[in-house]
């Protein structure tokens, strides 16, 4: 199925179970999440930059996420800090930097993908 809101929209999978008891409607068992993913409109890729930068706690590197517009938005990542593949989301004010990793943070940060941003 398709969850839409004015700014974003998802797709979602569910395992439904439904029974017929006697000869009344339908009933609904239960209800399963199997997955919830954005939809990237590639709308708001470009409002967003990115450095890697020491954090001055000599812990390593730090992904800094700067929002360039006047929207607020939120960053999907892949990161790899203290040599760990990981997953994380940002939202990003408008004209504020947001970071990942750092000493107190999630550790030296030596690489990133972008996986969407989008409007939040």
């Amino acid at each position: 199925m398709r969850l839409k809101s004015e700014q974003s929209a998802f797709n979602a999978r569910a395992k439904v179970a439904y029974w017929l008891p006697g000869a009344e409607d339908w009933k609904i068992e239960f209800v399963k999440s199997m997955g919830v993913s954005i939809i990237r409109t590639n709308k708001y890729d470009d409002l967003l930059s990115y450095k890697l930068a020491r954090d001055g706690w000599g812990a390593g590197k730090v992904l800094y996420i700067t929002n360039k517009s006047e929207i607020e938005l939120v960053v999907g990542l892949e990161v790899v800090a203290n040599g760990k593949r990981q997953r994380c989301a940002r939202r990003v004010a408008p004209d504020r930097t947001e970071t990942v990793g750092g000493l107190f943070c999630g550790g030296d940060v030596t690489s990133y993908e972008v996986k969407f941003v989008e409007r939040y």
